[in-house]
């Protein structure tokens, strides 16, 4: 189980809001659906939590990347939007889809109608994703954002759907 959206994140928070937020966050565990997520994967209702608090990206563009696309789970998935990634993982708006190979990173389909997202940017997103990959022995789902052509890593969580998926060796 990925706990993806279970939880609440709390973005734009002042430092004198942080301890509230952090408290709000720990609460979330037991909303309605969180409740039901571990109902539903039949996980003890005795759990707990690490919040992450870092500095806040005012991003131009921010999404999610699966280091193995759900689709063909082969290629690299990247899925961009301008500003803020909250929009691209709540579904608030359609991104940009990029599959890109895992070997050369050749963007292999682009999908999709914002301009201005450079394809530099994104070959560069694949792969340090390719890295955490690496580091954690398994395909990731992977948020961050960009701000100045610099990419910055929010999450990274083990994508669970895809158990029979062995990374392929990379080179860095």
């Amino acid at each position: 189980a990925s706990f993806a959206g279970q939880q609440d994140s709390y973005l734009n928070v002042s430092k004198k809001d942080v301890l509230n937020s952090v408290k709000k966050c720990w609460a979330s565990l037991f909303n309605p659906r969180a409740i039901f997520y571990r109902e539903e994967k039949k996980i003890s209702h005795d759990v707990g939590m690490a919040v992450v608090v870092q500095e806040m990206v005012q991003a131009e563009y921010a999404g999610v990347m699966f280091t193995v696309d759900p689709i063909h789970k082969k290629d690299i998935l990247v899925e961009a939007a301008i500003g803020l990634g909250e929009q691209v993982v709540s579904g608030e708006v359609t991104p940009n889809s990029y599959f890109i190979d895992r070997k050369t990173f050749a963007i292999k389909q682009k999908m999709g109608e914002y301009e201005g997202i450079s394809e530099d940017v994104i070959k560069a997103i694949a792969k340090k994703g390719l890295e955490i990959e690496k580091h954690y022995a398994k395909p990731q789902d992977i948020e961050f954002a960009v701000k100045d052509g610099k990419v910055f890593i929010l999450q990274s969580r083990s994508i669970t759907t895809f158990p029979d998926v062995r990374p392929s060796p990379m080179r860095c």
